[in-house]
C-alpha cells in the first residue's frame, strides 16, 4: 500500500473513463480552454496552481512542484459543470451567389424562419487522474490524465441559427507523464510529454440545393492525435515563500473524419479534413504562508488564442458534389486570467478556501462571437475546503459561480463553398453566406468533489 496521501474520489474506476469519454459539455474557461483539472484550487478560483503544490495535480500545473510531495500520491475525482445558457436570434438570413459563367452571377437571399429562443448548455462531469511518485527528496515522477480543452453546444434543428451551427462538440484527452528534479535547494525545474486526442462533431443544416429553407442536416465527426510536451520551473524564497512558472506547448492536429448530408432522397457521404492548432499558454503562480492559519494566492495566466483565427473544413468524395468547404471565421486574440486565492485552516484536519479571477475571452466584441462559441468575459467567486480524514485520505470539494456580462451579442457570419448539378452534368459552383444575429445570456456554476 502506497504511504502518502490518497483522494477519497466520488468518480472511481470505471466511472472516470465513461466520464473521460463522454467529455465536457461546454466550455468553461476563455476560449473552449478548461482550468478543471483539480479539485483542489477550485476554491480559490484556480489561483496559485503553479505555486502550491498542494497535492499531485501539480503534474499538470507545474511538474517542478512535484519535488515537494514526500509520499506517493494518487488524486482521482472530477467536477460537475451546470451552464444555464440561453440564446435569443433576432434575425437570420441565407444569401446564395451562383456562378452562371458567361450568364454571369445571380444572387438570391432569403430570411430564416424558426425558434428564435433556445438552451445550449447542459450539465456535464469532467473527470480527473494524478499520480505522483516521488523518489526522493530531489525527483519525482508522475502520470495524469486530463481535458485541458473541451466545448459542446448543441441548439435545435428548428432553431434561427441551424444554418450556421446545430451541434458543436470539441473533446480532449491528455496522456501527461512527467518528471521533476530539484537542481539546487530552492530551485526545482519539471517537464513532460502531453499526448493528446481530439474529438470534433461540427452539424449545422445546408441548402445543398436551394429547395427547402429548413434545410438538410450535414454532419461531421473526426479526430485525431497530437504530440506537446510542457515544462515549469519552481523557486522557494523560503520555507513559506515560493512562485511557480510554467509553459504548455501548442498541439498540431489534422482532423479526419466522415461528413453526411441528408436529404428527402437519401444520404451523400464523403469525408473532411481540418487543420486545427490548439494555443500554448503560460503562468506565473506565487504561494505564500503568513503563518499556521492563513496563506496566500496568486496567479497570472496568458493564452495565445490568435494561433486560431478560422476553422476551415475540406471535403471529398461524394459529399464534395454539394460542399466542397466551409469556413468559420474565429479572429481570436490572446488573452489573459488574473486570480487571487486565500487559505484559512482554523484546526488541524480543516483547510478552508476562496478566491476570485478575471478571465478574458479570445472573442472580443458580437461580430467575432460565434453560436458555435458563445464566449465572454467572465469573473469567477469560489469557494472550498479540504477535510484530512487520515494520514491516508483527504476530502476536496468546492463550488465556484461565473458571471458575465449579460446580455452579449452576437452577429455570426458563415461562408460555404460548393457546386450545383448543371446541364450536361456541368459542376455549377456556389457561394452560401449565412448570417443571423442576436444575443446570449448565461451563468455558469462548477460544484466538484475529489
Amino acid at each position: 500500500m502506497l504511504q502518502g496521501r490518497k483522494k477519497l474520489a466520488i468518480l472511481m474506476g470505471c466511472g472516470v473513463l465513461i466520464a473521460f469519454v463522454s467529455m465536457p459539455k461546454v466550455a468553461f474557461a476563455g476560449g473552449f480552454q478548461l482550468m478543471e483539472e483539480n479539485v483542489t484550487n477550485l476554491g480559490n478560483a484556480f489561483a496559485g496552481t503553479g505555486a502550491e503544490a498542494a497535492d499531485a495535480s501539480t503534474e499538470f500545473y507545474n511538474p517542478a512542484g512535484m519535488t515537494l510531495l514526500d509520499n506517493p500520491q494518487f488524486v482521482v475525482g472530477g467536477t460537475l459543470i451546470d451552464v444555464g445558457l440561453t440564446s435569443d436570434v433576432t434575425s437570420a438570413s441565407s444569401t446564395t451567389s451562383i456562378n452562371l459563367g458567361p450568364l454571369g452571377t445571380t444572387t438570391t437571399t432569403s430570411n430564416i424562419t424558426g425558434n428564435s429562443s433556445t438552451n445550449p448548455g447542459g450539465i456535464v462531469a469532467i473527470p480527473e487522474f494524478h499520480y505522483v511518485y516521488p523518489y526522493n527528496h530531489y525527483w519525482a515522477i508522475g502520470f495524469g490524465v486530463t481535458t485541458p480543452y473541451g466545448l459542446s453546444v448543441d441548439y435545435p434543428q428548428e432553431s434561427l441559427n441551424r444554418f450556421i451551427a446545430t451541434k458543436s462538440f470539441v473533446g480532449t484527452v491528455n496522456f501527461g507523464p512527467t518528471v521533476a528534479l530539484q537542481l539546487l535547494t530552492p530551485l526545482s525545474v519539471g517537464g513532460g510529454l502531453d499526448v493528446q486526442y481530439i474529438d470534433a462533431t461540427l452539424n449545422q443544416m445546408v441548402l445543398p440545393f436551394l429547395t427547402d429553407l429548413q434545410g438538410d442536416p450535414f454532419t461531421n465527426e473526426g479526430d485525431d492525435w497530437a504530440v506537446g510536451w510542457h515544462a515549469g520551473l519552481l523557486y522557494q524564497f523560503t520555507c513559506d515563500t515560493r512562485v511557480g512558472a510554467s509553459y504548455h506547448s501548442q498541439m498540431h492536429y489534422t482532423v479526419n473524419g466522415d461528413s453526411t448530408i441528408t436529404t428527402s432522397s437519401g444520404a451523400e457521404t464523403g469525408t473532411f479534413t481540418s487543420d486545427v492548432t490548439l494555443p500554448d499558454y503560460a503562468d506565473l503562480s506565487f504561494y505564500h504562508d503568513f503563518n499556521t492559519k492563513w496563506a496566500v494566492l496568486a496567479s497570472l495566466d496568458y493564452t495565445h488564442w490568435s494561433v486560431l483565427q478560422n476553422i476551415t473544413a475540406n471535403f471529398a468524395g461524394n459529399i464534395a458534389n454539394s460542399v466542397q468547404e466551409t469556413n468559420i471565421p474565429l479572429l481570436f486574440e490572446d488573452t489573459y486570467r488574473v486570480s487571487l486565492g486565500l487559505n484559512y485552516r482554523p484546526i488541524r484536519r480543516l483547510l478552508l478556501r476562496t478566491g476570485v479571477a478575471y478571465d478574458q475571452s479570445p472573442v472580443k466584441n458580437s461580430q467575432t462571437r460565434t453560436f458555435r462559441i458563445p464566449d465572454s468575459d467572465r469573473y469567477w467567486v469560489g469557494l472550498g475546503g479540504q477535510y484530512v480524514i487520515n494520514k491516508k485520505f483527504t476530502l476536496d470539494a468546492g463550488y465556484t459561480h461565473l458571471f458575465t456580462n449579460n446580455p452579449y451579442g452576437i452577429n455570426s457570419t458563415i461562408t460555404i463553398n460548393g457546386t450545383l448539378p448543371g446541364p450536361g452534368g456541368v459542376a455549377i459552383p456556389f457561394t452560401d453566406t449565412e448570417t443571423a444575429v442576436g444575443s446570449f445570456d448565461g451563468v455558469l456554476t462548477n460544484s466538484v468533489f475529489s
